[in-house]
């Protein structure tokens, strides 16, 4: 008898009960369930960062583009707040315009349009015209205007939280004009 119950108790001794293998899976799929939670946020914190720097890449572009041509500009034909149409200095006789068209910035050459940029805010271009630095603002360009300042507004990575990137730049105009 006494060797049966030694052989029993060494049994026991080597298994696990039911309610300690319950508990162990139960720890196992609550640190399985936060692990898959911060790779997760990480994830989509990443995905999130990368999106934002395409934003802010298409916006600086679009504003070097506007900076480079408005630095040629020789007359500017119209101006209003959120289209600009002019004639630079290019070698050319074309008239170039600069407008907001829904969400995105168009650019036109002799009646040919280019897309400057897309995911541009509602009413995310606005262009003010200056006669100097310190003058008082327009909406509308005169022909003593020789800044014009740029706002563009861009939708963030995430459309749906209504998330946007602002991007402001005052720009001399007939700098290299003749």
């Amino acid at each position: 008898m006494p060797e049966s119950t030694n052989r029993r108790s060494r049994q026991r001794a080597l298994g696990f009960t039911m309610l300690e293998v319950v508990v162990v899976l139960v720890l196992v799929g609550m640190l399985a369930l936060f692990g898959t939670q911060m790779l997760t946020s990480v994830a989509r914190g990443y995905i999130l960062a990368r999106s934002s720097d395409a934003v802010a890449q298409k916006a600086q572009i679009a504003l070097q583009r506007m900076t480079n041509e408005f630095s040629y500009i020789t007359i500017i034909n119209t101006g209003a707040s959120t289209r600009i149409s002019y004639n630079a200095n290019f070698n050319d006789a074309e008239d170039h315009t600069i407008a907001l068209s829904g969400n995105t910035i168009t650019y036109t050459v002799s009646g040919t349009p280019y897309i400057l940029t897309d995911s541009v805010a509602t009413n995310g271009l606005n262009f003010t015209y200056y006669n100097t630095f310190n003058s008082s603002p327009t909406t509308t360009s005169s022909s003593g205007t020789n800044i014009i300042e740029i706002r563009l507004s861009m939708h963030g990575a995430d459309w749906d939280s209504g998330v946007t990137q602002d991007f402001t730049t005052r720009v001399k105009i007939k700098k290299f004009g003749q």
